[in-house]
């Protein structure tokens, strides 16, 4: 339904929002497309490559931990303080501008002199996700730009949800609640839903509320989303 957005964060993250009729961005900045369901379209707005950089990332910073376990990554996140303490990542997720396709300059970017503190890999694990939310954001707020609707219901799927640090970073930077699927491949349960329209439902409708997943809650914190905004507004003037 319109004012729903889905948050597909894996390989790459993704803001999809349902449109009642097509709608082109002017400004050709956006991908427009079919809805699986009839009468219906989607109107997106893609960060880009995420989890291939995260994989880099972790083999750079913690070669040591075994290639698929990102915890001990995730815990030197959480114990870096909220924004990282000044050190902002533009590193994979970005705002889709299709308009200007090509490749970009990025890193990390902290304060200097470095005598005045030290960045740890902690600081740069935690700037990484910080800048995806960033970039969830920023791709949201377009699309509401374009659509003229308040994006208000959002859901958050794919392998980053299984994150324990991200979806809480996600919902105090988007200052919204947010559902996280308990199923984190919604992608494989999507296509599962279209494949039993063939042998046991009779509309993707009614697969769709059969097959739904359980969502936990994820609430902003007034105090945590207000430190964010500033973050969010520096991350803005970098890119």
């Amino acid at each position: 339904e319109e004012g729903r957005a889905g948050i597909l964060a894996g390989w790459s993250a993704t803001v999809q929002a349902p449109l009642a009729k097509p709608l082109m961005d002017a400004e050709s900045r956006t991908w427009t497309g079919c809805h699986a369901f009839p009468d219906r379209w989607v109107l997106e707005g893609n960060a880009g490559e995420v989890g291939s950089v995260y994989r880099w990332l972790k083999k750079i910073l913690f070669p040591e931990s075994p290639c698929d376990d990102y915890a001990v990554m995730e815990e030197a996140a959480m114990a870096t303080p909220i924004g990282a303490e000044g050190t902002l990542a533009l590193l994979g997720p970005q705002l889709m501008d299709m308009s200007r396709v090509g490749l970009k300059l990025g890193g990390f970017f902290f304060p200097v002199p470095r005598t005045l503190g030290q960045v740890s890999r902690g600081h740069l694990a935690r700037a990484f996700l910080e800048n995806l939310a960033f970039a969830i954001r920023a791709n949201r707020a377009r699309l509401e730009a374009i659509s003229g609707l308040e994006l208000s219901d959002l859901r958050l799927g794919g392998g980053f949800s299984q994150s324990p640090l991200l979806p809480q970073i996600l919902a105090d930077v988007l200052d919204r609640p947010l559902k996280v699927s308990t199923l984190p491949h919604v992608t494989a349960l999507g296509a599962a839903m279209a494949a039993s329209v063939a042998v046991v439902y009779s509309d993707l409708g009614e697969a769709s509320q059969a097959m739904l997943p359980t969502f936990q809650t994820h609430e902003p914190d007034v105090i945590r989303a207000a430190e964010y905004q500033e973050c969010y507004e520096r991350w803005l003037k970098l890119v």
